[in-house]
């Protein structure tokens, strides 16, 4: 098959292509095919204990108390046929340059997300706040491009209906070649086999806020890939980057997603952005305890965080993030649902809305004083 052969070729020319690569360079499978008309997802709680964290050093003689570990937790999730199920989302309603929160985005993608996780890195330079980082492409739509002397690797969906990793251009994103991408930073499993080292050689790792750190640090970690039978898999360890730090490294990530049956997979976005939303409700823990500089007021405003670095709450709190990965029916004919006709629906909604004011001259209105929707409401001000 085309993708196999492609595979070959792309472990005989890593050599040739520097570090980073000189020019754009993909691997492609094909994507799970099932009869089944709707979705066929497995969310399983995962766990492992890690003997990677920083050793707690003993409080008589200073020295590291050597059987130290800890105990991580996460999810895996298999898409057993992702055909037309899965798409890279940009921050909702604005897009990339804004931020939202993971389940107010998962609620107005169309068709709604039954899975969602944060996906994509995004800048938190004041020059240009929130941009996103990377090519991102969902649904078709071209949200964004970089020069590819500062690219990562991607992943995504191919026009063609494959997967696709690699280091792709923008010129290659620009002739809409690509259906679903999102940048990551590290191509951590690549043909079967642990890739960190290779990849984070390969990385532009100036994207990351943490250096080389990045790799070797516990942290939560959000990775996607394939299986060799084409299905989706994403793997999710919670976890906080800096002290007081847990989670995984990008090579325990790695690690288990070989173990877990993954081919090829990339690292994205981690630390306080981790958190994965399914049905409107958030499984497992966020990490984030303080809020403070330009990220500070993108937390969830009914969260109690700590205010300043090192001031820690007793609340772990979910922050707004850029794109993420979306896990929904088919969308198209003969899936397990059609598109949800938005336009048309906020169309009606402002008819009668208008209708409604008519009705309501003359009259009293009801207060809403004093009455404060819950954030998982998905008002339209939870987000300030």
């Amino acid at each position: 098959m085309p993708w196999r052969r492609a595979a070959v070729l792309a472990s005989a020319c890593w050599v040739s292509h520097g570090d980073p690569p000189a020019e754009p360079f993909m691997v492609f499978a094909p994507m799970a095919k099932s009869e089944e008309k709707t979705l066929q997802m497995r969310v399983w709680q995962a766990a492992f204990t890690s003997d990677k964290l920083p050793k707690v050093p003993d409080p008589d003689t200073s020295l590291p108390i050597k059987d130290s570990h800890g105990h991580v937790n996460g999810h895996l999730v298999y898409v057993d046929n992702p055909i037309n199920r899965f798409s890279v989302v940009a921050p909702l309603p604005d897009g990339c340059g804004s931020v939202q929160f993971v389940n107010k985005t998962a609620h107005l993608h169309s068709p709604r997300c039954i899975l969602a996780t944060d996906a994509g890195y995004y800048s938190l330079h004041e020059e240009n706040k929130f941009a996103c980082i990377g090519n991102v492409v969902g649904d078709g739509v071209v949200q964004n491009t970089q020069p590819f002397n500062e690219t990562n690797v991607n992943f995504g969906v191919h026009k063609n209906g494959s997967w696709v990793i690699g280091y792709i251009s923008p010129e290659q994103v620009e002739r809409k070649e690509f259906q679903q991408l999102v940048q990551g930073l590290g191509w951590i499993v690549h043909e079967g086999k642990s890739y960190v080292d290779k990849g984070w050689e390969e990385a532009y790792t100036a994207a990351g806020s943490s250096g080389d750190e990045y790799k070797a640090m516990t942290s939560g970690r959000t990775a996607v890939g394939w299986t060799a039978e084409g299905k989706l898999i994403i793997l999710q360890y919670d976890g906080h980057t800096h002290e007081p730090s847990w989670g995984a490294t990008m090579t325990e990530l790695a690690d288990k997603m070989i173990e877990f049956g993954a081919v090829e997979a990339v690292n994205l976005d981690g630390g306080g952005s981790t958190q994965m939303w399914k049905d409107g409700e958030q499984i497992g823990y966020s990490s984030d305890r303080g809020a403070y500089g330009i990220i500070a007021d993108t937390y969830d405003p009914n969260c109690p965080i700590g205010i300043g670095q090192g001031n820690l709450s007793s609340f772990e709190c979910t922050r707004a993030v850029s794109t993420i990965l979306c896990i929904h029916e088919d969308h198209t004919d003969g899936g397990g649902g059609a598109a949800v006709p938005w336009a048309f629906i906020f169309l009606a909604v402002g008819v009668l809305a208008g209708a409604a004011g008519g009705y309501f001259m003359g009259k009293k209105k009801p207060s809403m004083k004093g009455k404060k929707k819950p954030f998982n409401e998905l008002s339209d001000d939870s987000s300030e």
